[in-house]
């Protein structure tokens, strides 16, 4: 319930930061959900997740590859919390009610969640000092990273197509603006999600009908985040 909560705020403000992918706008939530600390909401979570009408399946949907996205989430958790803190100089996600229809609001939170993967990649050595993907290690951490066999080898051209859609989201960013973070690690994460909805083979789609909402999102997704326009 909490993913669900915090991902509405998110896919209100696609417009205003050009995340155009609502089903990975929740898994983009789902990297923030960790940071949320707010007692009242928590408790009002808690009571609602005990009534049977309120409880929903854990995550978006996808075609296949879930438990790996979710693995890479929970082993990144205490690094993107160090992060945070660096970026937003805050403990956790709490202060002032976010405004999903403040545009300020919506621009900080786009600023912020792109700085924290940055911040989080360059931790990992992943990305260089000026936050572009260091694609020997990129394809180590993501090889490591694969428990699906059927994805292995398909894994080094998936890889070689998403590092070329980072480059490009770099150069789409607006370098005038001193404080913008290089969006490359949100694209190319956000490539590989695409991606790999699109290459479940059949025998490991669980759900077909929902597999082909999915890929009718990805299909129709550019995803270019321009930060600091």
């Amino acid at each position: 319930m909490k993913i669900v909560l915090f991902a509405c705020c998110i896919i209100l403000g696609i417009n205003a930061y050009e995340f155009d992918d609502a089903l990975y706008n929740q898994y983009l939530a789902k990297d923030f959900e960790s940071l949320i600390d707010d007692q009242a909401l928590t408790h009002r979570i808690r009571r609602q997740s005990e009534d049977p009408r309120c409880r929903k399946p854990q995550g978006p949907p996808v075609c296949c590859g879930k438990e790996d996205f979710l693995s890479i989430d929970n082993d990144l958790r205490d690094l993107k919390k160090q992060c945070y803190k660096e970026v937003t100089g805050q403990e956790t996600f709490h202060g002032k009610p976010f405004d999903p229809f403040n545009c300020d609001d919506v621009e900080k939170l786009k600023k912020d969640l792109i700085c924290v993967k940055q911040c989080v990649g360059k931790k990992k050595g992943c990305l260089d000092a000026q936050g572009n993907l260091v694609e020997d290690v990129a394809r180590k951490f993501m090889t490591e990273h694969t428990t699906m066999e059927w994805l292995k080898p398909k894994l080094n051209d998936m890889m070689t197509k998403c590092f070329a859609e980072a480059k490009k989201a770099t150069e789409n960013m607006n370098k005038s603006v001193d404080d913008a973070c290089n969006p490359a690690l949100t694209k190319f994460e956000h490539c590989m999600f695409r991606e790999t909805q699109f290459a479940c083979p059949a025998d490991q789609i669980q759900d077909q009908r929902t597999c082909a909402i999915v890929r009718q999102f990805a299909k129709h997704s550019t995803f270019l985040p321009v930060v600091g326009h």
